[in-house]
């Protein structure tokens, strides 16, 4: 069977190795889809009745317990195509709600693998932590003034542009919040802090700053909600790092379940379990500063000590094959209505 590489475009260039024999309709959703289906629709790609529609949201977090989302069910009903919704949010549960096929592609994980650049790793590193952001989060903001206030500045690389802020959406109490907020302007004379270099991008950042740095600090796109892993978890895997992880609630015990190994045996991760966001950012942060109270001499002799759980993960990110689990989904789906 003859093989076309299809290129997903628009954001990462992707090839996909998909049989010519799978007649398919590309088609690109979006978070804020939901919010006018007529329009999507309306709009969407299709070339006949026979193709399966292919609805590729990998690098978003498509909420598919949206009830809005029924009109889409209600749609496919109406048609005599196959149709399949890609996502890039993990449900641990398969949703049950979408009554077309779905697949959730680890594709950051993926993308990681296919992005990393060579490096030199070495055991002997100058900075503690490594932590970078372009955007101006509430919870990164908490724990950026908290690195800055107990004396870790210098102790790692650290940027923080401020090229957006984003603070509507973690769900915070009033209390919390206010306090969040009113402790993260204790820094706002510093900011931004352009760091290290003038890259935007993870993958524009320099293999010599990821290198020389012992913990990554990752904080994710989204604190609440479904479980969702961008690049920066997976980099840091790559390159070597600890790594303490701002998410949602329960994304270490996911990342395990996958068979990565975390680092509760010398960071506390108590804080995955935390329901409450505003606790949990708190009980990260203090894990984050108890961490790094360690002497980089310590950290050193640590790390040495865990090479064999850095190179697992590391080794797990480099297996990691997107290809067939999509063509697989995609035949699948097509033999739904033909």
């Amino acid at each position: 069977m003859s093989m076309g590489l299809f290129n997903t475009a628009i954001h990462y260039n992707v090839y996909l190795d998909i049989p010519d024999d799978i007649n398919f309709s590309w088609n690109y959703i979006y978070d804020n889809t939901v919010f006018d289906l007529d329009n999507f629709i309306q709009n969407l790609n299709i070339k006949n009745d026979q193709s399966l529609i292919v609805l590729w949201g990998v690098d978003r977090r498509i909420n598919v317990n949206d009830r809005r989302f029924n009109k889409l069910n209600e749609w496919y009903h109406s048609i005599k195509n196959p149709m399949i919704l890609f996502n890039g949010a993990v449900y641990p549960d398969s949703p049950g709600f979408l009554e077309f096929s779905y697949q959730q592609i680890e594709f950051f994980r993926y993308l990681s693998k296919m992005s990393i650049s060579e490096f030199i790793p070495t055991v002997n590193k100058s900075k503690k932590f490594f932590l970078a952001s372009t955007k101006d989060y509430l919870s990164r903001r908490y724990i950026l003034q908290s690195l800055i206030n107990n004396g870790f500045r210098e102790q790692g690389y650290l940027a923080y542009k401020c090229i957006e802020r984003c603070y509507t959406n973690e769900p915070y109490d009033p209390t919390n919040l206010k306090l969040i907020q009113d402790v993260g302007t204790s820094i706002d004379h510093l900011l931004p802090i352009q760091g290290f270099d003038t890259s935007v991008e993870y993958r524009d950042i320099s293999t010599d700053v990821f290198s020389d740095a012992y913990l990554s600090i990752v904080t994710e796109t989204f604190f609440t909600g479904p479980l969702y892993f961008s690049e920066k978890i997976f980099n840091s895997m790559l390159y070597n790092h600890f790594f303490i992880y701002l998410g949602p609630p329960h994304s270490l015990k996911y990342l395990r379940s996958l068979g990565f190994k975390t680092w509760a045996h010398i960071i506390d991760e108590s804080y995955d379990d935390i329901e409450n966001p505003a606790e949990r950012l708190y009980a990260v942060t203090s894990s984050i500063n108890k961490f790094l109270s360690n002497p980089i001499d310590d950290i050193r002799q640590i790390y040495i000590e865990n090479l064999d759980v850095i190179n697992h993960n590391r080794n797990l990110v480099l297996s990691t094959e997107i290809n067939d689990t999509i063509v697989l989904a995609m035949q699948q789906a097509t033999a739904i209505k033909n």
